[in-house]
């Protein structure tokens, strides 16, 4: 009795396995023609200027942005806007943030000033329609007043800084505003990033 018992919870638990790997996949097809993607974004340097991952204690440049992944890729936030950043409260650089973020360092000896330039959404809708959602596409610098920027124009400033920095951390944000509209569903996203003196 007690062997068919066994037989049968291993055939349920086997069961519950297949079901849960088909649901995966099936989720996974279902949710690629709406998901927003973002590119990992290039990095540009002026020469004497070093950008590297913060956890990286060789200090390599890096050539991309390396942002946190989304599975499930991007959606409007729905946090409140902080007063002081102008980045919503739901846009983090821990796991669970509604944006996406990304932590490196740099050295720049006679000041930096770091821009947004090259966006590109690629979609199946319309290119006018679609270039009208610049204006819900955000990039900021956690810990920075007024830190959000929309990515409306073709070249964006996040900060400058007059001064020289070493090893100056800086956690870069990205998000969708909460006015997003739908059309935006399979977009993928792209810029570069810019570290120049």
């Amino acid at each position: 009795m007690e062997k068919k018992n066994v037989a049968t919870t291993l055939v349920l638990i086997l069961s519950a396995l297949v079901f849960t790997v088909i649901g995966s996949c099936f989720m996974n097809l279902v949710y690629a023609d709406t998901k927003i993607v973002v590119s990992n974004p290039k990095v540009n340097v002026s020469s004497n200027v070093l950008v590297y991952d913060s956890k990286d204690e060789n200090k390599t440049q890096i050539e991309y942005l390396k942002f946190s992944d989304s599975e499930l890729g991007l959606k409007p936030v729905t946090g409140e806007q902080n007063s002081e950043t102008k980045i919503p409260s739901t846009v983090t650089d821990k796991t669970g943030s509604e944006g996406l973020y990304s932590t490196i360092k740099v050295t720049a000896p006679a000041g930096l000033r770091i821009t947004i330039n090259n966006v590109k959404i690629e979609s199946k809708e319309k290119k006018e329609d679609i270039e009208k959602e610049r204006e819900n596409l955000f990039v900021g610098i956690m810990d920075t007043e007024d830190g959000a920027k929309s990515l409306k124009e073709d070249e964006t400033t996040l900060i400058t800084e007059p001064l020289a920095v070493e090893d100056k951390e800086y956690t870069i944000l990205f998000w969708l505003d909460s006015k997003a509209a739908d059309i935006l569903k399979g977009a993928k996203i792209s810029f570069d990033i810019n570290f120049v003196v």
